[in-house]
């Protein structure tokens, strides 16, 4: 009797041990790392230093974008989660970053992609940004090269991937980059940019290229609009495959001109209305991280999602500089 219950105590020692373990080990990964607050959303793994209700919206957004690119690229739904961690303002980013990630760029918002990892599970995509007024912009942006990356399985093309990360971040909006080239006929032909190998070589200049044909190819004539997706899912089996500047070729002969026609029919607003919004554009580097304090208090009620689509705005001109 008395080796029986010396057996039971035992018993009982050992699984509160396992238990202290387990709550400790829960800690390490969420508040000892800083984390106030954790949430799923969608396919979205979230990790903040402030409350995410105070975000809601954005990740609603980011949600809704995933859709829209499944959707507009004829691509099936993430199967792996993202991880996307949030930090209370730039300071405190950067000071992490310094830490963990001293060999990448220091920018307003980065993805990471699986094979370098530095967090917990090795096969999924990362997304590091703070709280700024940027960041619903931020998360666009990142979000779709995480998404993107997710879905093929692979990194596609670098002037596509910039490409498609400006034009689901800018919501309705032109570069102002890309529209000037477009007015002085320096957009490069398509070929030129299929050339890009690194992201050394993705200049502001780059970037609106890439973004410019990126539109058209998705917004322009119908009998174009079908080459992106098709182009992504045969690079995503790995079948036999041209490129797209020669699929392009072979349903229109002069590209070149019809994109520029296409840029500058879109509809723009008056001066006035973007004199005060955005500065003018500099030919200077502007830095990615911005010392933006985060406000003093989260607001007490988030505002609800949108219920339905908004109507489609006209487009304006932010500033274009490269990531």
């Amino acid at each position: 009797m008395e080796n029986a219950n010396m057996k039971k105590d035992s018993l009982s020692l050992f699984f509160l041990i396992l238990i202290f373990a387990l709550t400790i080990n829960f800690k390490t990964n969420t508040v000892a790392e800083g984390w106030a607050d954790t949430k799923e959303f969608g396919p979205f793994l979230c990790y903040s230093q402030f409350s995410l209700d105070s975000i809601q919206n954005e990740l609603h957004e980011l949600h809704e974008l995933q859709n829209r690119i499944c959707s507009q690229l004829h691509l099936p739904a993430p199967k792996q989660q993202i991880e996307l961690y949030f930090f209370k303002d730039a300071a405190s980013w950067t000071a992490w970053h310094k830490q963990h990630l001293p060999d990448t760029p220091l920018r307003r918002a980065l993805f990471i992609k699986p094979d370098v990892i530095i967090q917990s599970d090795k096969t999924r995509a990362q997304v590091f940004t703070y709280y700024s007024p940027q960041l619903a912009q931020d998360l666009r942006h990142e979000g779709t090269h995480a998404i993107l990356h997710t879905i093929v399985g692979k990194p596609i093309p670098i002037w596509l991937d910039e490409g498609l990360a400006e034009y689901y971040e800018q919501d309705e909006k032109i570069p102002a980059v890309a529209k000037a080239r477009v007015q002085h006929q320096t957009i490069r032909p398509l070929k030129k940019l299929e050339k890009i190998q690194t992201m050394g070589s993705m200049t502001a200049d780059a970037y609106a290229d890439a973004w410019a044909w990126t539109v058209y190819l998705l917004e322009g004539p119908q009998n174009l609009r079908h080459i992106l997706p098709e182009y992504i899912r045969d690079f995503q089996k790995k079948l036999f495959y041209s490129s797209i500047s020669s699929r392009v070729g072979k349903v229109h002969q002069n590209p070149d001109a019809a994109l520029a026609q296409f840029i500058n029919a879109m509809a723009l607003p008056e001066e006035s209305d973007m004199t005060d919004s955005f500065p003018p554009i500099s030919s200077q580097s502007v830095p990615d991280v911005h010392s933006m304090p985060r406000p003093s208090a989260a607001p007490s009620q988030p505002s609800a999602p949108p219920s339905a689509q908004p109507a489609k705005r006209p487009r304006t001109l932010p500033i274009f500089m490269p990531r």
